[in-house]
């Protein structure tokens, strides 16, 4: 793009566009919604030591400097650097992601790189504002509206699940990482004894072939509801908004505070406990009073298809930057 009335943002991001961001397609979907709002100039290399280095390389001088999740994604070396940010006039702002991984090595950066503004999909981000002392804002995960909508697809599942089971004893970060330890675990053992529920269950830890975000999206439209719980340090992912677009019911257990505005227990959304006492229950209810549910359903699909899309997270970005810049 080359719309003078537009930001010339400077978008340092690894991931954007290769075979990782094919796999996960959320390292695409802001930057390509961002670009059709902005003039973006991506810089994907992450070998400097200076911010002069990818300033240098744009073709343009940054109204804003953006680190999107695939720079939050790096080794931890990545985030012992000084980047010499000292002498640029424009803000910086860096996308908080995998909090899991040196979470302190991260926020520190942000401090001795004078980080203007921490956006992030974390409920807990006013706490990192808090020790930081720079400014935190929500910036949830979006989706892509064109492959998670209503497919039309016959119900053949009563429930459905697939994605990590964030198993705490299969990885040192996820120790101390989540407030219901092994609840999708658990979750999935749970549903297998059941024989008068019919479930689709495909969670594991294993790195073997996932679905493809076509067969995911087909998959949870066939279904009735589709499961949801927090990832480590209760991040809500993508699927939280997926659930809802695909015109399933989202199950989900205990939704953070700093979310309670967006999902809304028996509005757009069903919430059990995290401890899954009355997890079946639910299930059972919403099975059986399908009229309940299908007004739930609808309200998530016509919310989140007009409130939770990439384009919409896209324009949130930029009023943060503008207001940066005022």
């Amino acid at each position: 793009m080359n719309n003078k009335e537009h930001m010339n943002i400077l978008y340092i991001d690894p991931r954007v566009h290769t075979a990782v961001g094919e796999k996960y397609s959320y390292y695409d979907g802001l930057y390509d919604e961002f670009s059709k709002i902005s003039n973006c100039f991506l810089y994907q290399n992450t070998r400097f030591d200076s911010i002069e280095e990818p300033i240098k390389a744009a073709p343009f001088e940054p109204d804003a400097i953006y680190f999107g999740i695939g720079w939050s994604k790096l080794s931890q070396e990545h985030f012992q650097k000084n980047l010499n940010t000292n002498n640029i006039s424009c803000p910086t702002i860096l996308n908080l992601y995998k909090p899991q991984l040196f979470l302190e090595t991260k926020l520190q950066f942000c401090v001795k790189n004078n980080v203007s503004l921490i956006v992030s999909s974390l409920p807990d981000y006013k706490e990192h504002q808090a020790k930081t002392g720079i400014l935190c804002e929500r910036l949830p995960f979006g989706v892509d509206h064109n492959v998670f909508r209503d497919w039309g697809q016959e119900k053949a599942y009563d429930i459905g699940f697939s994605g990590a089971l964030h198993n705490v004893d299969s990885s040192p970060f996820y120790k101390n990482a989540f407030v219901a330890p092994n609840i999708r675990l658990k979750i999935q053992e749970l549903l297998i004894r059941e024989e008068k529920i019919k479930s689709f269950l495909n969670g594991s830890d294993s790195v073997a072939p996932r679905l493809s975000y076509k067969d995911y999206a087909t998959k949870i439209n066939q279904s009735k509801m589709w499961l949801v719980t927090g990832a480590p340090c209760g991040e809500i992912t993508p699927r939280y908004f997926e659930i809802g677009m695909s015109k399933a019911l989202t199950l989900c257990n205990e939704i953070p505070e700093s979310y309670r505005d967006i999902f809304v227990d028996g509005v757009n959304c069903v919430e059990f406990s995290n401890d899954l006492s009355d997890f079946l229950d639910k299930v059972y209810y919403y099975l059986e009073h399908d009229d309940i549910a299908q007004e739930i359903i609808n309200n998530a699909y016509d919310e989140f298809h007009g409130k939770h899309t990439w384009a919409k997270r896209a324009e949130t970005l930029l009023g943060y930057i503008e207001k940066l810049n005022a």
